[in-house]
């Protein structure tokens, strides 16, 4: 993936997963595809706080965060992470 480029003007896109989500698979698959179509991808690896991915969203102006989960995990705890990372994420970002 180090050899894709992103394209001019794609989004940038922040890749990471939750709290207590140690599955890395599923979050390279998702960063490899989007570095297929030209995005610009920022991993910001695994277990990332919604403070955490707030910030880092704000300050490198990013247009989209992706989170990957797996089913494996309790589904109240990532609902109140994404519910808390969506109040702290810029009204642009998606």
């Amino acid at each position: 993936m180090s050899d894709l480029r992103p394209k001019a003007g794609a989004p940038r896109v922040l890749l990471t997963t939750p709290p207590g989500e140690a599955h890395s698979l599923g979050l390279l698959g998702l960063q490899a595809s989007l570095a297929l179509t030209g995005a610009h991808c920022i991993s910001l690896g695994l277990q990332t706080p919604a403070s955490s991915v707030a910030s880092a969203a704000i300050e490198w102006d990013i247009a989209i965060v992706c989170i990957s989960a797996s089913v494996c995990n309790a589904k109240k705890p990532l609902r109140n992470y994404v519910t808390e990372l969506r109040n702290q994420l810029p009204k642009l970002c998606r």
